[in-house]
């Protein structure tokens, strides 16, 4: 209540309806995807909707890279993944380090698909003004087991754990 929140990767807008719903001051929603984002834009009106990436890079635009999943139609991404479909769109794009400077949010939720690693490494510490972080690890190998640890140093954690469908093992 009375935060200021981010939500990157904010897919049709749920998470961002709840922060709205729960009192949010203001609720900034980075959706790449241009599907989900038309759904985001009428399950939060009241929220900053932006249709685009959020990236490391100083750039203008990047390449969002359609997925071919047939459980998830929501696993796009600016990192080309294993369940690439061949297509892919020119988006907008927003450098993380700008994007905290401009809003301050005290709540970050970061759902992005594989990207989060290359932001974390853009971002390096995580600002004073962030007091709660929810994220969702994509990648379960070395280097990437270590970015939990690396990136949140010193703040307590609330591991819900892990699922596995089929072979595949998914942080939740």
């Amino acid at each position: 209540e009375g935060k200021g929140v981010l939500d990157l990767g904010a897919n049709c807008g749920g998470f961002t309806k709840m922060a709205l719903e729960a009192g949010a001051q203001k609720v900034i929603a980075i959706e790449p995807c241009p599907y989900n984002f038309e759904i985001l834009e009428i399950n939060a009106p009241l929220a900053e909707n932006i249709n685009g990436a959020i990236t490391e890079l100083k750039t203008d635009s990047v390449d969002f890279f359609y997925s071919a999943s047939k459980r998830s139609s929501s696993s796009g991404s600016t990192c080309k993944r294993r369940n690439y479909s061949g297509i892919f769109k020119t988006i907008p794009a927003y450098n993380i380090n700008e994007i905290l400077e401009k809003y301050k949010p005290s709540v970050v939720k970061m759902d992005i698909e594989g990207k989060e690693y290359d932001i974390f490494d853009a971002i390096g510490k995580i600002p004073e003004y962030i007091e709660e972080f929810a994220i969702e690890f994509h990648w379960f190998s070395e280097p990437y087991l270590s970015y939990p640890q690396k990136c949140f140093e010193g703040w307590k954690a609330d591991v819900k754990g892990h699922k596995r469908f089929g072979k595949m093992l998914y942080n939740d």
